[in-house]
């Protein structure tokens, strides 16, 4: 079952205007043909669509690349993520998987059939009552060619960034110039079990970078565990997540 987890959330730089909006995160669908299928695909867009989000975000790995059987049909996920609503639109960053699957056609039938805008080394700018709020996100770290000065262009002129990428723990090489970062990539372990015996989560992500809130060195992370599995097909005390983020300037 999915949960929505709800987090309210301050930082530094962020407009008054921006505080009301329900922005949606969700990260590591991992679609395929075996397990995590269109149907379950149809059961993340309601319970996004349920939550009436002004801004829908992803954090990559849309679909599982897969060695013994044919990867999940990126047509078919564009044409179930097109039945996303969102007042500000829906904005994705790519994750590894997504450079083995195919990103340059990922981001074409994404852009066209879903009206996702995808993001690599680069950054959109809407205009909320007023102010600029710039959505930015780098390629994936593990896999792509980064440009950080790139997908950062323009951020100080901006009333608030949120950035994404992927993997978490490139945080420590990205300058302070966002509000908040939003990253995946852990599953959160996918399968819970006490420190020492844990092995599906790599072990630089441990603790630290392993799920949630994250400050560090005065920049604010947030990691979402995630909805699909990779590996093994289960998650254990670890569910499958949507996150319902609030917004506020801190005091």
């Amino acid at each position: 079952m999915i949960v929505v987890e709800e987090h309210d959330i301050c930082v530094k730089k962020w407009a008054d205007e921006f505080n009301d909006l329900r922005i949606v995160l969700a990260g590591d669908i991992h679609l395929n043909n075996l397990t995590y299928g269109a149907e379950k695909l149809d059961e993340i867009v309601e319970k996004i669509n349920s939550l009436k989000p002004d801004l829908v975000l992803f954090t990559g790995d849309y679909i599982t690349k897969r060695k013994n059987s044919p990867d999940f049909d990126i047509a078919t996920a564009a044409e179930g993520l097109s039945k996303i609503r969102s007042t500000y639109g829906i904005y994705g960053a790519f994750g590894n998987h997504d450079n083995l699957v195919g990103w340059r056609k990922m981001e074409k039938l994404f852009g066209k059939i879903s009206g996702i805008r995808m993001l690599r080394n680069s950054s959109h700018t809407i205009a909320i009552k007023g102010k600029n709020l710039m959505i930015s996100a780098i390629a994936d770290a593990n896999t792509m060619d980064v440009n950080i000065s790139a997908a950062l262009k323009g951020a100080d002129n901006a009333d608030g960034v949120i950035f994404l990428s992927h993997t978490p723990d490139i945080i420590r090489d990205i300058p302070s110039k966002f509000s908040i970062m939003l990253s995946g990539h852990t599953h959160g372990g996918q399968i819970w079990t006490p420190k020492f015996m844990r092995g599906f989560i790599k072990r630089r992500y441990i603790d630290k970078y392993e799920r949630g809130l994250v400050e560090e060195d005065g920049k604010t992370l947030f990691i979402t565990s995630g909805l699909g599995t990779s590996i093994v097909p289960m998650r254990f005390l670890v569910p499958p997540e949507i996150v319902l983020l609030k917004i506020r300037k801190c005091n």
